[in-house]
């Protein structure tokens, strides 16, 4: 008889604050929708600057020796591609082709 009881109470429980739970869910999914939203426009956002930084590292070989080793190995490692700064500049921009190339 207790037992019935208890689960009647919960039931009843249950019942009594259906409205306040599922408010509770939609806001929480509607939160989750927000930030899976956001999240995406921040990955948009990002394979646009891969896609500004493929085009970079698709410069003429002249545009890349007006820019230094730092630069290069900058746009290197935003590439995905390890540069040696200990090479020359027309090495490292070789390296850094043939990774591109090898990556398309």
């Amino acid at each position: 008889m207790l037992e019935l009881i208890i689960v009647l109470m919960v039931v009843a429980a249950v019942w009594y604050y259906r409205d306040p739970i599922l408010s509770f869910l939609d806001r929480a999914a509607d939160e989750v929708n927000e930030a899976v939203d956001e999240l995406a426009e921040q990955v948009e956002q990002i394979e646009e600057e891969v896609d500004e930084l493929k085009d970079k590292i698709g410069a003429s070989v002249d545009e890349l020796k007006k820019m230094t080793k730092d630069k290069i190995e900058e746009i290197g490692r935003l590439a995905g591609v390890e540069l040696d700064k200990r090479k020359t500049k027309a090495n490292m921009i070789d390296d850094l082709k043939s990774s591109v190339e090898d990556k398309k």
